[in-house]
């Protein structure tokens, strides 16, 4: 299970839990970015940008086929077009709002356990001096590049 509590620091939390990504290989490599249980080809991204595929047993188009197809190619599928398929687009949030479970997260004891992460904000005044320059240093150039367009 992927899931993930976060909170603003005021009370507020939202459990967030991610589809479960499809557990197959496509060319004998890359893990399927789709969702689990899919429909259509497995498919994934390599880091030259081509299109990996492989046919699906539970739903056949490819004779079982598999390959890949590089940008500019006429089959190539943009990223953009599969941004709605990958599982790690894919997410259900819900407020917590029973005071019990809210008292776990507060402790840092999702209820999931150790499958679970708990985001919440920073707390500028108990960082290490060191740190708390770096992070407002980083901060600084980062709205920097914002304002620039960047």
């Amino acid at each position: 299970m992927n899931v993930m509590y976060s909170t603003d620091g005021n009370g507020l939390w939202i459990r967030r839990e991610w589809a479960e990504q499809c557990p197959e290989r496509v060319l004998l490599a890359s893990r399927c970015q789709g969702i689990k249980g899919h429909k259509g080809l497995h498919w994934c991204y390599k880091p030259d940008g081509s299109f990996a595929w492989g046919d699906n047993v539970d739903d056949p188009r490819e004779d079982g086929c598999c390959g890949t197809t590089p940008p500019g190619h006429g089959c190539w599928v943009s990223p953009l077009e599969k941004q709605g398929d990958c599982w790690s687009n894919n997410s259900t949030d819900t407020q917590i709002t029973d005071p019990e479970t809210i008292v776990r997260l507060e402790q840092d004891d999702p209820p999931e356990g150790d499958d679970a992460s708990i985001n919440r904000p920073v707390d500028l005044d108990t960082l290490d001096p060191e740190l708390r320059k770096e992070l407002e240093a980083r901060s600084k150039r980062m709205n920097r590049a914002t304002a620039n367009g960047g």
